[in-house]
């Protein structure tokens, strides 16, 4: 006991030298942009990005950059945008693929780059949670009742879906598991546990409890991993594995750009069970009750469609975010998702990947064009000979050679009656519109008309 006891001050003393360079270490503020910021949210099945002006006018230049830019990262595809006169708005398509996930990742870094940040993105994050900011918060003596009482109907909701036979889960991947703190879930259901962490501090006690006991913690491991870049191959899954990806005690509220992180757990093709804040007024006085014992008491609360957050001048910034907005989120990255209740002051949002849409199937809504935006930079016009394009020229000859014959036969037998006229001329009609010939461009009056059809899509 003594010996352990001298391991744990040896490693708090280290843990303190780590966090005092770490908050030495404070990354810079960021050069932000603070006329626009950007968010997300679902446009008929598709995920779209909404660039806003907090001044109420959208300037038209830099609409124009924008609207290039994308054409920029990829020439290939025709995007959909509507301008406002506060906003833009583009239509991204499908997140699940990766070409999708790319456009969006070079989309928000042009953003980043032009100082605009997501509506909710907090710069110093990383340095909160991973300094003294982030012990305050995680301190249990810091915890009123009614968070006591949202930890443990939490923990029954997860346990209720890792039980589900219909499931299988078969481990427990927690983000932001601290030292190992729903390793119980894990290990009173018999699966694997895996724990994702960024503070230094610890991960250095979540190893030491393991090597101090590797029989007990035989099927748990942590890993120091950004959920935010993080991949497949990072998790190291077997073939067989059927994981939880577990998001406790509103960390999705902490953590941006959520595009990002929506996309990142898309790829990882795995379910996903986040914690979350209820946005009700009894809710927002529990939340300041307990940000106030952690010591922020500069407190500010501020409500927002798409839902309510607190921050402080200590570097605090959380949202609790309206759950129909996130289960619209969800589904725009192509998720099932459903909402359980978790008492009096939480829920648990429960999704699954579905499969990739198909875009030939179910192509991007129609959006109109902003007026003043300029044609776009000609696209290169695909010159590939494919295999439906021959079959096609077979069918039109065949389908040709055919008429020739039936024309044949009526002037040989001298049969010029209205019957084979109408079927003659019904069939060359017929043979062009299907060639294109006859084939119309949709009029303005019939793009207006498809807009109509989606509310989401007109201002």
């Amino acid at each position: 006991m003594a010996a352990s006891s001298r391991e744990d001050q040896i490693s708090s003393q280290e843990a303190k030298q780590d966090q005092t360079a770490l908050t030495l270490a404070r990354a810079p503020d960021v050069n932000s942009n603070k006329n626009y910021f950007y968010y997300f949210r679902k446009k008929g099945r598709f995920l779209a990005c909404v660039v806003e002006s907090k001044t109420g006018v959208f300037g038209s230049t830099f609409a124009h950059s924008l609207i290039d830019t994308l054409y920029v990262i990829s020439p290939s595809t025709d995007y959909k945008t509507e301008l406002a006169q506060s906003t833009i708005t583009f239509c991204l398509g499908d997140m699940g693929s990766e070409q999708g996930f790319k456009i969006l990742k070079q989309f928000i870094e042009r953003l980043h780059k032009l100082g605009i940040l997501e509506l909710h993105e907090n710069p110093d994050a990383v340095w909160f949670y991973t300094t003294n900011g982030g012990d305050q918060i995680l301190n249990s003596d810091n915890y009123p009742a009614a968070i006591q009482q949202f930890l443990k109907n939490e923990s029954a909701v997860i346990d209720e879906i890792i039980k589900s036979p219909n499931l299988g889960i078969s481990m427990l991947i927690e983000v932001g598991c601290g030292k190992m703190v729903n390793l119980q879930l894990a290990k009173q259901n018999n699966i694997k546990y895996l724990g994702l962490e960024i503070s230094p501090h610890d991960i250095r006690m979540a190893r030491e409890r393991i090597v101090r006991a590797p029989l007990q913690y035989k099927d748990a491991r942590v890993e120091c991993i950004d959920i935010l870049t993080v991949k497949k191959s990072d998790l190291k899954l077997s073939e067989e594995e059927k994981p939880l990806l577990f998001l406790p005690f509103n960390l999705f509220g902490n953590i941006a750009p959520i595009a990002l992180l929506l996309a990142r757990f898309r790829r990882l093709g795995i379910d996903v069970a986040v914690s979350l804040y209820k946005t009700d007024d009894r809710t927002k006085e529990m939340r300041k009750t307990y940000y106030s014992n952690c010591g922020y008491n500069q407190l500010t609360e501020h409500s927002h469609p798409t839902g309510s957050y607190f921050r402080a001048s200590e570097g605090l910034y959380t949202v609790a975010y309206d759950h129909n907005y996130l289960m619209d989120l969800f589904e725009a990255f192509g998720f099932k998702a459903s909402m359980i209740n978790a008492g009096d002051f939480g829920v648990v949002l429960y999704a699954r990947p579905l499969p990739l849409l198909d875009l030939k199937a179910n192509p991007l809504p129609v959006m109109r064009r902003p007026k003043n935006a300029g044609p776009l930079p000609a696209q290169k016009q695909d010159s590939s000979f494919s295999y439906s394009t021959m079959l096609r020229i077979i069918a039109g000859m065949a389908l040709v050679w055919s008429f020739y014959k039936v024309l044949d036969d009526i002037i040989n037998s001298k049969k010029f009656g209205l019957t084979e006229v109408c079927i003659l001329a019904a069939g060359i009609g017929a043979a062009l519109e299907k060639f294109g010939k006859f084939k119309q461009q949709p009029t303005i009056s019939t793009q207006l008309a498809l807009i109509s059809k989606h509310p989401t899509l007109r201002h």
